[in-house]
């Protein structure tokens, strides 16, 4: 690790070797920086997180095994769930294949509340949140950050006559 060249940023090495594998730089899947050295590891050779890492979340802070000189560690910032939503629908956006059936114009993607952004948050509860128990009106709360942050989220009710429809700007 200290014989590369990095940037002034930290964010990328001349010799172009990451990870404990060796390899390339990949932007085509989430990695992650130790909060130690720096390094950035492939999603795929990091085995601490519950769930595999999602694009964008720079919510956690993660310490290699290189640095630990035992297992891989992380801690989760606490997130709001504005912020939550938004790291969802920015995966949800990341995955969405050109042949899929979600709703989109041009500028926009549109994705359903409950059958899509509430099943992905239900199917990451323990990365997201963890340790930390759903109540039985967690569905309720992602209804209304999407509702009361219109200027973030556009509702496609009106333009797909399809509620639950919430879009990213």
């Amino acid at each position: 690790l200290t014989t590369l060249n990095w940037n002034a940023d930290h964010t990328r090495n001349e010799e172009d070797v990451y990870c404990y594998c060796g390899k390339s730089y990949n932007s085509g899947i989430p990695m992650v920086q130790c909060q130690q050295c720096q390094q950035f590891f492939h999603r795929d050779c990091v085995k601490c997180f519950p769930k595999p890492l999602l694009f964008g979340d720079d919510f956690l802070e993660f310490t290699c095994s290189v640095c630990t000189q035992q297992d891989e560690k992380y801690v989760r910032q606490s997130m709001a769930w504005i912020t939550v939503v938004q790291l969802v629908l920015y995966n949800l956006m990341r995955r969405q294949d050109p042949d899929t059936d979600f709703p989109k114009d041009r500028d926009h993607s549109y994705f359903r509340w409950k059958e899509d952004i509430c099943s992905f948050i239900y199917d990451y509860w323990e990365y997201l949140n963890p340790g930390k128990q759903k109540s039985a009106t967690w569905h309720n709360t992602i209804a209304s950050v999407l509702s009361t942050n219109g200027s973030i989220f556009l509702s496609g009710i009106e333009k797909f006559q399809q509620p639950g429809t919430p879009g990213g700007h």
